[in-house]
């Protein structure tokens, strides 16, 4: 339930998926920004587009001091974060580097006061009566980060664990992870001890069922020789609704050395030259 019921905003649309839980879905771009709310603190993954109403409709919706998360290095995403002034914004480490190319980045950014999560470290969140998890998740080596919600046991996970498809490709970023590291990184998801029932992507539908085992399947395949298909589209990728310019879609359709592995309820889009660390 909304702090202020008569609040409507014009670009976006609010769903409570859990008890102090909510995803703002922008209405154009699909992307979700999701809002978990404790007594103290309320913690913002992802602000994207529309900065203002976002940050307008939040406030609308906890009346708790804000804290932001960015779980990628995704410019729509960081550039949101200059309408959260005041507020802690906590990204990868990894993405601080990125932060810092240009002059006309660090203008964009000044008033922000970033915290870094730190490769191979676990941060603690405590938003009065509600835990939250911080751990680096770098699966585009440009700044990864994933959530765990201890109340709701929901892993906010951005673009690192989906359903609908996991992108590890070189043109999506400066760089990206092998299978055999991202293996090793679901593998160490699985043994921490996070209880996750659910997972929340950064888009492609949300809340999800828990599809660590299926994508650690699927890595295993790949490794020991499976090709996946040469048709790389999903629902969410490559569609006629993609709103990559068609320049970069050409590109990748052209790419002979991409593949689309499917394995029970995950699907991993690839590059053939890049599945073992070098």
């Amino acid at each position: 339930m909304l702090v202020k019921d008569e609040y409507k905003p014009k670009n976006l649309q609010i769903r409570r998926i859990a008890k102090d839980t909510w995803i703002v879905i922008h209405n154009e771009s699909h992307t979700y920004t999701y809002v978990l709310k404790g007594k103290e603190s309320a913690l913002v993954i992802n602000p994207c587009f529309d900065g203002y109403e976002l940050r307008e409709t939040i406030e609308n919706i906890v009346d708790v001091p804000i804290i932001v998360v960015n779980t990628k290095y995704d410019e729509s995403c960081l550039k949101a974060n200059r309408y959260f002034t005041g507020c802690f914004v906590y990204i990868s480490q990894n993405a601080s580097d990125y932060l810092c190319i240009n002059k006309k980045t660090i203008e964009i950014y000044e008033n922000i006061e970033f915290k870094f999560i730190k490769a191979n470290e676990t941060k603690q969140l405590d938003l009065g009566n509600r835990k939250i998890y911080l751990r680096e998740f770098d699966v585009q080596l440009d700044g990864g980060v994933i959530l765990f919600d201890v109340n709701t046991k929901i892993l906010f996970t951005g673009d690192a664990i989906e359903s609908d498809q996991v992108v590890l490709l070189d043109h999506l970023s400066k760089s990206s992870v092998s299978i055999e590291r991202y293996k090793e990184l679901l593998s160490n998801l699985k043994t921490s001890d996070w209880d996750i029932q659910n997972i929340c992507p950064s888009q492609n539908g949300s809340p999800i069922d828990n599809v660590v085992d299926d994508l650690l399947e699927n890595c295993k395949r790949i490794i020991d020789g499976y090709l996946g298909s040469k048709d790389i589209t999903t629902a969410n990728f490559l569609n006629e609704d993609d709103s990559r310019d068609i320049g970069t879609i050409t590109k990748l359709f052209e790419n002979e050395n991409l593949r689309k592995s499917c394995w029970k309820d995950s699907t991993i889009i690839y590059d053939v030259r890049h599945i073992f660390e070098s």
